[in-house]
């Protein structure tokens, strides 16, 4: 993200690919520290989690509301955290910053 006083609207692009999205927990966190949970291990079996999450709209629903993010600065980095409550699932993504167990 680039310089940025105060976040207004926000939409994150997400390309996770896992065998099983019910094992999946995804949280944005804002540069200072604010978090909005994306994901919930919702979707049962189904694979992969790929869409947009946003404020004004997307093409998924996020588990917590991105509003959360509205009036926060947004300026600095931003870290898109990943779990998974199974580890011998497959799970890889195409986005900038993840942090997935052992």
């Amino acid at each position: 993200m680039g310089t940025c006083s105060n976040v207004y609207d926000i939409s994150v692009d997400v390309n996770i690919t896992h065998t099983w999205r019910g094992d999946l927990e995804v949280i944005l966190y804002s540069p200072g520290n604010t978090s909005v949970r994306l994901h919930n291990r919702g979707g049962s079996s189904a694979n992969d989690l790929v869409g947009t999450y946003s404020v004004s709209g997307g093409t998924l629903t996020a588990s917590q509301s991105l509003s959360g993010f509205v009036g926060v600065t947004g300026s600095g980095s931003w870290t898109l955290a990943t779990t998974t409550s199974l580890s011998y699932h497959s799970q890889q993504g195409d986005h900038e910053n993840s942090n997935a167990p052992p």
